[in-house]
């Protein structure tokens, strides 16, 4: 399902989208936009290619738009400019941002030199089996935790904590309030054992 309806592209694609402000007490979601060809939202909309991420925080009667570095940084923004806000939390844009940094981070630490690997859709479902049970075994921690690091860094984290790397969430200064950092890793460690293996150009997981 597309993130926004499409655009009336008869004399070109427009210049991003038109904000709304009608309702300041609105229910919102915020989540990043998926950009198509880096420069176009999935509805057609023309945003250009910009230093950071874009988000949109949507609901009955408001619309806007930030760029931030991460989505902790575009919901403080989204506070401050409409204070009156109800924001809910997309479970499902966690659960997916989480995975996609997991994923990433797999394939940076662990992915055999010079394979050139994809990610076979068995691993992509295994990641996203092993993200979900994570988050269920500690989701209060890990809410907590997107106060201060966006859900792709923390699935990052997962994996460096899992695979026992030297680092991961125990060693983020900005999770050490209330040892956020020390009892994620605790809770990623009694994961299974897991590696990464290639073959015949597809990347999967050993467990």
């Amino acid at each position: 399902m597309n993130q926004f309806d499409p655009v009336n592209s008869k004399y070109g694609a427009p210049m991003g989208r038109h904000t709304v402000f009608d309702n300041p007490r609105a229910t919102v979601t915020i989540f990043k936009v998926n950009m198509v060809d880096g420069d176009y939202d999935d509805g057609g909309a023309y945003w250009g290619v910009g230093p950071e991420p874009l988000y949109c925080c949507r609901g009955e009667g408001l619309l806007d738009f930030i760029r931030a570095s991460n989505a902790i940084q575009a919901e403080h923004y989204f506070r401050d400019q409409h204070p009156d806000l109800v924001i809910n939390r997309d479970d499902n844009e966690i659960v997916n941002s989480f995975t996609r940094g997991y994923l990433d981070c797999a394939a940076w630490a662990a992915a055999p030199e010079g394979s050139n690997a994809r990610f076979s859709q068995r691993a992509k479902l295994q990641a996203l089996q092993d993200c979900q049970d994570f988050i269920q075994r500690c989701e209060p921690l890990l809410y907590s935790a997107l106060r201060y690091r966006d859900a792709e860094h923390l699935g990052h984290d997962f994996w460096l904590s899992r695979t026992g790397a030297g680092t991961g969430f125990w060693d983020r200064t900005e999770l050490r309030e209330g040892d956020l950092g020390d009892r994620l890793h605790a809770v990623a460690q009694a994961s299974k054992s897991i590696s990464l293996y290639a073959t015949r150009g597809w990347l999967y997981f050993d467990i």
